[in-house]
């Protein structure tokens, strides 16, 4: 038995995730990409609010703004690279891309 990580060696991570599993990859996919642009949407919306209406202009909402960014910039790097990962039967990840 190895009782080191013998995965950090190579120059990838490998990726285990719940698309190579499923039962309905194509289903899973769908709802995923559908969450995907509701989230988009939603954060986006959020964002134009706060900036646009004075009222908004609390530190609260400045808060609200940043985590919305935040989940914004989040779900716009980790969503696609998951989809297209899995549409090119890809399950492995760069030191460099894990760690941007």
């Amino acid at each position: 038995m190895e009782l080191w990580n013998s995965s950090t060696w190579g120059s990838s991570f490998i990726l285990v995730g719940i698309l190579n599993d499923s039962g309905a990859p194509d289903l899973l996919c769908a709802m995923i990409t559908f969450l995907y642009m509701l989230a988009l949407a939603s954060n986006g919306l959020l964002l134009l609010v706060i900036t646009t209406d004075v009222r908004l202009q609390v530190p609260m909402y400045f808060l609200l703004g940043q985590l919305s960014l935040v989940d914004l910039l989040f779900t716009s790097v980790v969503t696609p690279k998951t989809l297209l990962d899995y549409l090119r039967r890809e399950n492995s990840i760069s030191f460099g891309g894990c760690a941007l």
